[in-house]
């Protein structure tokens, strides 16, 4: 919706003799990612990692592979797996838990492994502070 009023706004802008309206800027998957770790978030799905109650969350390789968990709730989920058995097991207990997690965001199995990559190199930092 937003390409098409986007394209119509450039068509009637040329007519009119005006320069062409910019297309909103797409932010970059590096940018997106950096996103994630800005103010002090942290990934709670890491192994031994805690939510901001300081409660344990013990899942599994196979489910931190399809998903991960931000201390702000953000909720990134495979999107080649966001109906495997492990996500929607996981999602199932979250709720049962009361762990509150903003709508999922959808994204490659590659962000994701970058993801934790980071968030490993991040944890590898703060433990020698």
């Amino acid at each position: 919706m937003v390409e098409e009023s986007t394209t119509q706004g450039k068509e009637n802008a040329n007519i009119s003799g005006a320069a062409p309206a910019e297309q909103p800027k797409k932010t970059s998957s590096k940018d997106f990612i950096e996103g994630l770790f800005a103010n002090d978030n942290y990934l709670c799905t890491m192994p031994k990692g805690k939510l901001p109650d300081g409660s344990s969350l013990n899942i599994n390789d196979e489910t931190r592979r399809r998903l991960a968990l931000f201390a702000d709730g953000t909720l990134l989920i495979s999107k080649d797996h966001r109906f495997d058995g492990p996500v929607l097991s996981f999602l199932s207990i979250a709720e049962k838990k009361g762990i509150k997690m903003k709508a999922p965001v959808y994204v490659s199995q590659n962000e994701l492994a970058t993801i934790y990559a980071m968030a490993e190199r991040n944890q590898v930092f703060s433990e020698d502070d």
